[in-house]
């Protein structure tokens, strides 16, 4: 196949950049990573810092227990489905995976389980959408997926050249940022005073900025600043920043880890339509090329790879959609959220850019995370109703909250 060939130079190139000409296979650059993170001082540490202030029961605004949602429920099973496997089994599917030539040998073996996972949600919806456009299905059986260390994008599809063949890449971080933002978020909703947040009158006009008071009253509390503390950490740790800041991943109960899973890989699960919709509506050639005169602020060149990259989120929020029909209560209702929490994980790495380096621009290629935000929200909104909306809302204040509170402490640090 000559899209893995293709993607193993790809990933030897930018691995050479990263580590020098000794680069390790990324099977092995993870594993020291997890040896870092999983050394015993380090744990102690944690939990030396949070024992005291972390509570023995979270719950979801509305009075809503976490721990209520059904943990056995057909619908988490079939979502979570390979992430709920043993390291043992996930080992072996990475081992068939490489001999049946499906990845490279320099592949994060967490990522396979994890965009596999989203790959295997999206796929059935994606090839009805590519039967419809008239696409034959074996130029999406033929797709390769792989993981490359380039934080420059999040996911982007590209054609092999001289042939028909298809890759998909991801920055190998994606992932594992969405997931931890995801815990995040959910922390802070379980962290709103349930007292104070039944009082918030949702009908009313005013209800947006009740709540923000509320979330700002939970970051500006002493005993909740590891929530602010923990977003910058997942930021630093993204774009490779060492720095003293640090992320728990023990600190958070089942309840919130299960409503943050089904964030995550909604929001993966929506990189793979939209990824897939450059492929079925035939962007790539044309994409690839328009991307090549961007730089010289061609507007219509630009202007035509905007409306593509429009297209490609509605075959996205497509599949999100669809796929949401098969869940019921909070489960359904968080994994509708997939393509505004992807913009919003987005929108958190740009601030973070911006503010940290303000003379960098952004490129033209794509349109602005804000406008893809709202196109996205008015996409689910005219398929899944209005029910949509106050948890878009809140999350959006949730994430405008946690950013203010990250740059005023980043700024102390800089005084």
């Amino acid at each position: 196949m000559e899209a893995i060939s293709y993607l193993k130079e790809i990933q030897e190139t930018l691995l050479s950049i990263r580590y020098g000409q000794d680069f390790p296979t990324l099977l092995e650059a993870e594993e020291e990573f997890c040896k870092g993170m999983g050394t015993r001082i380090r744990r102690e540490r944690q939990r030396r810092v949070f024992h005291s202030i972390i509570s023995s029961k979270s719950t979801l605004p509305g009075n809503e227990s976490f721990k209520d949602i059904a943990l056995n429920s057909e619908e988490y099973k079939n979502i979570i489905g390979i992430m709920m496997k043993s390291a043992e089994q996930a080992d072996s599917k990475i081992e068939r995976a490489l001999l049946e030539n499906q990845y490279t040998e320099y592949e994060s073996p967490a990522f396979i389980r994890v965009i596999n996972n989203a790959r295997l949600i999206a796929m059935p919806t994606v090839q009805k959408l590519a039967e419809k456009a008239g696409q034959g299905l074996e130029k999406l059986d033929s797709t390769v997926f792989g993981t490359v260390h380039n934080t420059n994008f999040n996911a982007s599809a590209i054609k092999v050249p001289d042939s028909d063949e298809h890759i998909i890449l991801f920055n190998v971080g994606m992932p594992f940022f969405l997931a931890r933002i995801a815990r995040i978020l959910m922390r802070l909703q379980a962290l709103v005073p349930i007292e104070k947040y039944v009082k918030i009158n949702f009908q009313s006009n005013d209800w947006e900025q009740a709540y923000r008071d509320l979330v700002i009253s939970v970051l500006e509390d002493c005993e909740y600043v590891y929530l602010t503390q923990m977003l910058i950490a997942s930021v630093f740790e993204y774009y490779g920043i060492k720095s003293d800041f640090f992320y728990d991943h023990e600190i958070f109960d089942s309840g919130e880890r299960i409503i943050a899973e089904m964030l995550a890989i909604s929001a993966e699960v929506f990189v793979v339509g939209h990824e897939f919709g450059h492929i079925i509506d035939g962007h790539l050639d044309e994409l690839q090329n328009l991307r090549g005169v961007v730089p010289d602020k061609n507007i219509e060149m630009i202007s035509r790879s905007h409306s593509q990259e429009y297209i490609a989120d509605i075959v996205g929020n497509g599949v999100v959609t669809t796929v949401s029909a098969s869940l019921e209560g909070p489960l359904q209702d968080y994994f509708l959220q997939g393509a505004q929490f992807f913009f919003y994980c987005n929108f958190i790495l740009e601030s973070f850019t911006k503010f940290l380096t303000p003379e960098i621009s952004f490129p033209d290629t794509h349109p602005s995370t804000v406008e893809r935000m709202r196109m996205a929200l008015n996409f689910s909104l005219e398929t899944a109703g209005d029910k949509v909306l106050g948890q878009a809302r809140k999350i959006h204040i949730d994430t405008e909250c946690l950013l203010s509170a990250a740059f005023k402490v980043l700024n102390l640090l800089a005084t």
